[in-house]
């Protein structure tokens, strides 16, 4: 069933709404007296509200379909569920991946992929905290994926100095992540969770603060996109270490230890770039790297069938 814009939802936006936005200014007149970046933050944060609800209405009144909206109908049926208060409810956030626990739902087969029933818990855990809104659990998720992205904007400004319109532009207002990073959808977390990952990185190998603290951050953020989009981890990890063996050779000062270290560093780069995506791969399933063409394949298959039946977008592989 597709949500339909509400006078419960309409009450709820204008609530919710006010109180971010209070939230946000009263926190930006702190935080600008300290960084004068801060003053893009409301704007920031405004764009990823907007895409957010943009992409929304999009679906409901254009579109008439979409994921989006089975990822959420599956999570307002695992709400009800846990809110049975019956006494192994809750044990379903805490199942992998056993699908006889989700029985209850009509969207058990649905849920048979570990990124999807992962995602499912997730929009049902926010969904609490929407009210059962479509359209207020869209603004949240908003608000997660901008945050990653505000601590990652920060980042690219503390490492390059005056370019902070031009980062602006490039990290709030393109396609990708105004419209869809901000919407009920994998790719909002997996956006908003890279952001936390390089930041917690960058904090570890380049500016040496809280390590221990970042080291968490940085393999929840790894854990949550690897199980959403492993092949995001294949594509973030070798440029991690790109950039962190770019940094060492910056801060040796002599010419000939640089010809000297780095080769060492590019062969340790390879060498563990090789095997950790290995060990990745083992355990990504459809996303395996051996696994890549079938699950090409599949997506090709299911959106040729939802173009051909439902009116939907389809999509083309080419043979090379």
């Amino acid at each position: 069933m597709i949500p339909q814009l509400e006078l419960y939802d309409v009450c709820l936006l204008v609530i919710y709404l006010f109180v971010i936005y209070l939230s946000a200014i009263l926190f930006v007149q702190k935080k600008k007296k300290e960084n004068p970046i801060y003053s893009y933050f409301i704007p920031a944060l405004s764009l990823k509200i907007a895409g957010g609800l943009v992409y929304a209405f999009y679906h409901v009144y254009v579109y008439k379909g979409g994921d989006t909206f089975a990822f959420f109908e599956a999570a307002i049926e695992v709400q009800e569920y846990v809110s049975l208060f019956d006494s192994n409810t809750w044990l379903v956030y805490f199942n992998s991946y056993d699908l006889d626990y989700f029985s209850f739902t009509k969207y058990q087969n649905f849920l048979a992929g570990k990124d999807v029933l992962f995602f499912v818990k997730i929009v049902s855990l926010v969904g609490f905290l929407g009210l059962k809104s479509y359209y207020i659990t869209t603004v949240l998720f908003s608000i997660i994926s901008f945050l990653g992205l505000w601590k990652l904007y920060l980042l690219f400004n503390k490492i390059t100095i005056g370019t902070e319109k031009i980062i602006f532009y490039a990290m709030f207002t393109m396609p990708t992540m105004l419209l869809w990073s901000s919407g009920i959808l994998k790719d909002t977390i997996t956006i908003g969770f890279i952001g936390y990952a390089v930041c917690s990185a960058a904090n570890i190998f380049v500016f040496n603060e809280k390590k221990l603290l970042n080291i968490l951050y940085f393999i929840l953020s790894v854990y949550i996109i690897f199980i959403l989009k492993p092949y995001l981890v294949y594509l973030l990890l070798p440029a991690l270490f790109i950039w962190f063996q770019s940094n060492i050779k910056a801060k040796i000062n002599s010419d000939f230890i640089k010809v000297l270290v780095t080769p060492l560093l590019f062969l340790t780069i390879i060498i563990a770039g090789y095997y950790t995506l290995s060990s990745l791969s083992e355990t990504a399933g459809k996303y395996s790297i051996d696994n890549w063409e079938n699950t090409l394949q599949g997506f090709h298959t299911w959106h040729g069938h939802l173009s051909e039946t439902d009116d939907q977008s389809g999509l083309s592989l080419i043979h090379i």
